[in-house]
């Protein structure tokens, strides 16, 4: 996938990006305001009024004023794994918004897939950058090393120049040489959603992460090819599952509860394990929890993080909405599927010869 680029960095995230639209448009729409002086804004929302070499308060809010498209740039985000907030994506107020993604992903339909390049940044036993998203992701969705997004569509710039002869359509952001190989491989052409599929089941293969561990710690992941046509559309189909699930665009059913009414407010964040169970609760204060929680499920990590516990602890003083309660249960019944669909990718790889793929 030769475009790709690193995630975007505004260098004010608590101004530029909200887990609520309503609140993030309330304080752009007051940055507008020109009864209100950059002193006593800069105070009110912690920004320094003193320019620096990339950033001016009083520049941005002279651009933001004077862009008529202001309020289409209030776009989701991939701010962590599982945790979509809102951004002003706009060139006055984050640094680096990165071209490519301006160019690919916002405002358009693409997949992108984020990749760690070095695993020691991590540390952790097993390596596990990768994420996807429909949304740019920001730079520090893993605890370190940042990650490159990897969009699987590329679309046309546009253009007023008779002459350009650029095509008018999105093509697929996969080499050449790669595609080629892979229809060579398996006697066909797979889309470039299969293609992105087979990449994404390659790299959450438990014995994949085994047995590249060493080479997962210094660089980018290698993705080896099968000739094997049944196993590829088998990787395929539990691919396409896993991106459904880790794009929200799949929810299953409820595995957990959340039975004690409450304040709903994250004061401290545990999980306690149940008595000769493999699940327990996740406690978010001293008297309401999410029960029914799998062991398993909350130990899963994804960049540096436990997916389960980061997710709340971002939301520490909050108080947990209606859509906040589902969606982490949502999350939490995610976790588990991936689990299962882990043990089918090396099940499968294993009937079919095992490793190295044929």
């Amino acid at each position: 996938m030769p475009v790709n680029v690193l995630g975007f960095q505004t260098h004010r995230d608590d101004f530029a990006i909200d887990f609520d639209r309503a609140k993030l448009q309330e304080r752009i729409a007051a940055m507008r305001d020109t009864e209100v002086d950059d002193f006593a804004f800069a105070e009110k929302h912690a920004i320094a009024t003193a320019p620096t070499s990339t950033w001016s308060l009083a520049k941005a809010r002279n651009e933001v004023r004077n862009d008529e498209l202001w309020q289409a740039k209030f776009i989701p985000v991939a701010y962590r794994p599982f945790d979509d907030r809102w951004a002003f994506y706009s060139e006055a107020i984050v640094d680096r918004p990165r071209r490519e993604l301006i160019d690919h992903v916002t405002g358009k339909d693409n997949l992108c897939l984020g990749i760690g390049r070095a695993g020691k940044s991590v540390n952790e036993r097993t390596w596990s950058l990768q994420t996807i998203s429909h949304a740019p992701m920001d730079a520090n969705i893993y605890r370190r090393g940042g990650v490159n997004i990897f969009p699987l569509w590329l679309y046309p710039r546009e253009s007023g120049d008779l002459l350009d002869t650029a095509p008018r359509e999105k093509t697929a952001n996969l080499s050449p040489e790669f595609a080629a190989a892979l229809t060579q491989a398996v006697g066909t052409t797979p889309s470039p959603e299969d293609t992105l599929a087979y990449i994404y089941t390659i790299l959450y293969a438990p014995s994949y992460r085994a047995r590249y561990a060493d080479f997962l710690k210094r660089d980018f992941p290698r993705v080896p090819l099968t000739g094997n046509r049944e196993l590829f559309e088998r990787l395929v189909n539990i691919g396409r599952e896993l991106i459904a699930l880790h794009t929200m665009q799949t929810t299953l059913p409820r595995i957990t509860g959340f039975p004690v009414a409450g304040s709903n407010e994250v004061v401290k964040v545990r999980f306690a394990a149940s008595a000769g169970s493999k699940h327990g609760r996740v406690w978010i204060n001293d008297a309401q929890y999410f029960d029914g929680v799998p062991q398993a499920a909350w130990d899963v990590h994804i960049g540096g993080y436990r997916v389960a516990e980061k997710w709340l602890k971002d939301r520490k003083g909050r108080q947990l909405g209606y859509d906040d309660l589902t969606h982490y249960q949502s999350v939490i019944a995610a976790l588990a599927r991936t689990l299962e669909l882990q043990a089918d990718i090396d099940a499968a790889i294993e009937a079919a010869g095992g490793w190295p793929l044929s």
